[in-house]
C-alpha cells in the first residue's frame, strides 16, 4: 500500500467519523486541528518536549532550537 492510499483511506475514515457525530458535535468547535483531549490548544512547551522524546527514541539527531537546548546541536 502506497502512502497516498493510506492517506486517502484515513480521509475516508475521518469523513465517516465526522458524519457519525452529527452536526454540532465536532471535536474542536474552535476549528483547531491539534488540541488536547478536552479541545484546548496545545501548549508549545509540551509539544517540543514530546517531539524531542520521539526524535530521540527513533535514534535521530536533534536539530535547531531543541538540539541547542539539549547540547546535541548538529553542525
Amino acid at each position: 500500500m502506497q502512502a497516498v492510499d493510506v492517506l486517502e483511506e484515513h480521509l475516508r475514515w475521518q469523513k465517516q467519523e465526522r458524519a457519525s457525530r452529527g452536526k454540532g458535535k465536532e471535536r474542536s468547535p474552535t476549528g483547531r486541528v491539534f488540541t488536547t483531549g478536552s479541545g484546548e490548544p496545545l501548549d508549545a512547551a509540551n509539544v517540543r518536549r514530546d517531539s524531542t522524546a520521539i526524535v530521540k527514541k527513533a535514534g535521530l539527531k536533534l536539530r535547531g532550537t531543541e538540539a541547542a537546548e539539549e547540547g546535541d546541536a548538529v553542525a
